[in-house]
């Protein structure tokens, strides 16, 4: 099952901004270097990591379209987490998990906190570490 935004908060949490690549909703999503676009973020070293996130795809969008994600609120549809844990932007594109990347150079960044197995409140902070030694 996708990760799914289900709630609001009342403060100004959204951002928008235009695909760079196809993008669906639930996908974690960074803001390219050079050329401002989404893309789906990923904590994984080297050329093609997308990081820090900053926030979660609120819709699909194609490489091209206007897309606006969330940087705080409740979403379902996550696996394998541990309520009261934190959640960190994963290596794979676009994914959240449970387990702090530890490779050296992987950016280490939590972007919410598990209230089940399958849900977290979400809450992107633009703070992160990058990982040394591993």
């Amino acid at each position: 099952m996708a990760k799914v935004y289900v709630s609001d908060v009342q403060t100004p949490n959204e951002i928008h901004a235009i695909c760079g690549e196809a993008i669906t909703q639930g996908d974690m999503v960074a803001i390219g270097y050079a050329d401002g676009k989404f893309y789906k973020a990923n904590a994984i070293t080297g050329a093609t990591q997308q990081a820090p996130c900053v926030g979660i795809a609120e819709i699909d969008g194609a490489s091209g379209d206007m897309i606006s994600a969330k940087r705080v609120g409740r979403v379902e549809g996550a696996a394998d987490l541990t309520p009261g844990q934190p959640v960190y932007l994963g290596e794979t594109d676009g994914a959240v998990t449970a387990t702090e990347p530890s490779t050296s150079g992987d950016v280490v960044q939590v972007v919410g906190v598990a209230i089940s197995a399958t849900s977290f409140l979400l809450n992107v902070i633009d703070d992160y570490t990058t990982v040394t030694g591993g």
